[in-house]
């Protein structure tokens, strides 16, 4: 019925009602019902013109084939799963306008945020009251929740990602939304591929500023120890979620996270261990406290807070990215340092036998296996 304009008004209203005043299980439909009503403007977004109407307490036009999904979107119900597959086809849609809606005139952005927060207290409050099997599966599901929020958020921060629940299929989606916008397919026009990366930009904006920066940074440079812990404990499952996905490169998402916890700069870091302890307690920006404050935890005296650590450098290592093992071993390398004679533990020019890359290699193998190791 889809094709026929006199089906979209009735459609629009059967949506708004059963979003407002619906039973569970009548919403639960609904989403099954937006899911596949997303999947055929997908296909055909020519139609998304007649979905759009007046907005009721703003100038901007609403769209309630979208606003419903938001109370699911984050829900860990079929009728979720429902929701982020229908949010997904949105986002795989070449229509700036679209695009536009969803990222700057609807709440979507902070729902996602807002969701993130919520989970990764919950994992915090879990971790600090953990006794018995109600507190370990209370932890359990905050860290499944904080799981799915972040696995959404990254599929999300890949401009054009297809539908799916995972990031398997991310980077072919990527590839076939390239190809969408170059070749006209799913009604985009040429040179329009740029709309794709409105809706990604604003997620990993909002996601930085609002958690990132809001939450997870704060958490991090907490003075108390298992606080702390818990933090770098919390931030280590992210990484290892992005590992195992295998699609860590792809994320704009994933490295802003990993320029929160590193120097991302490409300049040598020629610093010694005490002007690391004085950046590490000094008044400086938030950030570049926090990435010198990971380093010295290391060899932190707390064996909870030095483990942490450890394991968060390990799982950095574990992203196979060539950035993350250029900031952690590459940069320390440069200024030549380790080759001093009258450094300790220094090699004089005519003892050293290997190459400058069989260095680094050598060093980026002894990072990893020390922090295996822990």
């Amino acid at each position: 019925l889809l094709p026929y304009k006199t089906a979209h008004q009735p459609l629009c209203q059967l949506i708004r009602v059963a979003a407002e005043v619906g039973t569970p299980a009548a919403r639960e439909r609904l989403m099954a019902l937006l899911a596949t009503l997303w999947t055929k403007m997908r296909h055909d977004p020519s139609q998304l013109s007649f979905f759009y109407s007046p907005g009721t307490s703003t100038r901007h036009e609403q769209l309630d084939m979208f606003l419903a999904l938001l109370p699911f979107v984050l829900d860990s119900s079929e009728a979720g799963d429902k929701a982020r597959y229908a949010v997904l086809c949105v986002s795989s849609i070449c229509d700036a306008h679209l695009l536009d809606y969803v990222a700057h005139h609807t709440p979507f952005c902070r729902t996602l945020t807002d969701g993130m927060n919520r989970a990764f207290a919950a994992t915090m409050d879990a971790r600090a009251a953990r006794s018995g099997p109600i507190s370990a599966r209370a932890l359990e599901t905050a860290e499944e929740d904080l799981a799915l929020c972040w696995r959404f958020a990254n599929a999300l921060s890949i401009p054009g990602v297809s539908v799916g629940l995972t990031l398997e299929d991310a980077e072919e989606a990527a590839r076939s939304a390239e190809r969408d916008a170059d070749g006209g397919a799913l009604g985009s026009k040429p040179g329009n591929a740029a709309a794709f990366a409105v809706l990604s930009n604003a997620v990993v904006k909002a996601v930085h500023n609002d958690f990132f920066v809001a939450t997870l940074l704060p958490a991090l440079l907490e003075t108390n120890e298992t606080q702390a812990a818990s933090a770098m404990t919390a931030v280590c499952s992210m990484l290892k979620t992005m590992a195992e996905s295998g699609h860590a490169l792809q994320s704009q998402l994933l490295w802003s996270l990993v320029s929160l916890l590193i120097d991302t700069r490409l300049e040598p870091d020629t610093r010694t261990v005490d002007e690391l302890n004085a950046a590490a307690t000094g008044d400086e920006n938030p950030v570049a406290k926090l990435h010198t404050t990971l380093l010295m935890r290391i060899d932190s005296m707390a064996p909870m807070l030095s483990t942490a650590a450890l394991k968060l450098f390990a799982a950095l290592i574990d992203l196979d990215d060539p950035r993350v093992l250029h900031s952690l071993v590459m940069r320390q390398l440069y200024p030549g340092n380790h080759l001093a004679a009258d450094q300790p533990g220094g090699v004089g020019p005519t003892q050293f036998d290997a190459s400058a890359g069989s260095a680094a290699s050598a060093a980026a193998a002894a990072a990893a296996a020390a922090a295996a190791a822990a």
